[in-house]
């Protein structure tokens, strides 16, 4: 009798030490509202305001590239850039943003600055310590 008694204080103890665990997964906090909704966009800059940012993003729905309008607020994280005066047209910008009240509201923005018009040059016999350099503009072809 005493075994038995033993025993069922045993599977008692394990059976409350896995509760206690499956009760510490579920106290985890949940991500914030704003994670767990979060949508991301790429486009070109077309303008920037105070309280805002306009990007060109292609639109899969229509086929077509569309003028989006994100809302900015102190809260908005920049990557790349220290101020949203850094952004100029033509930037490449990824923004993460959540909609609310119909309105897309940026978490973050994310900028890779266009290249400047300039020559690109390759060298293409660097090993051999032969100069074989080859040029192009941004935009066309480089002819190897």
């Amino acid at each position: 009798m005493r075994k038995c008694l033993v025993a069922v204080f045993w599977v008692c103890v394990v059976s409350l030490a896995f509760a206690g665990i499956g009760s510490a997964e579920e106290a985890q906090a949940p991500k914030a509202p704003a994670e767990q909704d979060m949508d991301y966009a790429y486009g070109i800059a077309k303008t920037v305001a105070s309280d805002s940012v306009t990007i060109s993003e292609y639109n899969y729905m229509t086929g077509e590239d569309e003028d989006v309008v994100y809302v900015v607020n102190p809260e908005t994280k920049l990557e790349n850039i220290k101020s949203l005066q850094e952004i100029a047209a033509g930037d490449d910008v990824d923004i993460g943003f959540v909609t609310k009240d119909a309105k897309k509201i940026a978490l973050s923005i994310a900028v890779e600055k266009a290249p400047p018009e300039e020559v690109l040059s390759v060298d293409m016999n660097e090993e051999n310590g032969e100069n074989g350099t080859t040029e192009a503009k941004k935009d066309e072809p480089l002819v190897l």
